[in-house]
């Protein structure tokens, strides 16, 4: 054998070891950005179970209770404001001249007795307006989860697509280059080498 011989015979040996080197290297790399996209899946997954888990668990019946409760408090401070705002002092006299104590007394009364009569209504209507309201927090809550699950998701589809695309461009290494390059010129050389002998 010559020398050259010896050289086609070592090139034909070490070209497919470096492009089956450069083809491992490849598929890594292609496997690592993938793994990426399907961990993102995997927490996306999660934290949707998750805040799922926690609505779901806020429509219990001792949440329901203390929700209402809650809402009922708000309602009932919110329209005992209101109706203090408007009423301003709703026993008024502007008397310039001296007024006996029976009447002092008797406003006095009248002032209490109208006060505990609006805290009756206030009671009231926090009973009549909290179901209402607590329904309409609920359904913001409830399409604000939907909203921020639906964007998640969009997101994590487009990362997905884009990573399956980034997969698919990862190049072969040089070395895993030059090997099929190497493999076919000594292919070629040999083919050359037995048409002339």
């Amino acid at each position: 054998m010559s020398g050259a011989e010896d050289l086609l015979y070592f090139a034909g040996g070490l070209g497919p070891g470096m492009q089956n080197l450069g083809a491992k290297k490849q598929q890594r790399d292609r496997r690592d950005i993938l793994n990426q996209a399907y961990q993102e899946q995997s927490d996306a997954t999660s934290k949707s179970a998750a805040d799922l888990v926690s609505e779901a668990n806020q429509m219990s019946g001792g949440a329901r209770k203390d929700a209402m409760s809650a809402q009922e408090d708000a309602v009932y401070a919110q329209t005992q404001q209101d109706l203090a705002g408007a009423g301003g002092d709703l026993v008024g006299s502007d008397t310039g001249g001296n007024v006996s104590s029976d009447f002092m007394k008797a406003k006095a009364d009248k002032a209490l007795e109208e006060g505990n009569r609006l805290t009756a209504i206030a009671r009231e209507a926090a009973k009549l307006r909290a179901p209402g309201q607590l329904t309409a927090d609920e359904s913001q809550r409830r399409a604000d989860l939907l909203a921020r699950n639906g964007s998640m998701w969009g997101t994590v589809k487009n990362n997905t697509r884009a990573a399956t695309l980034d997969a698919e461009g990862v190049q072969m290494p040089w070395y895993g280059q030059l090997g099929q390059i190497i493999t076919q010129a000594g292919q070629q050389a040999m083919r050359a080498g037995a048409g002339g002998a």
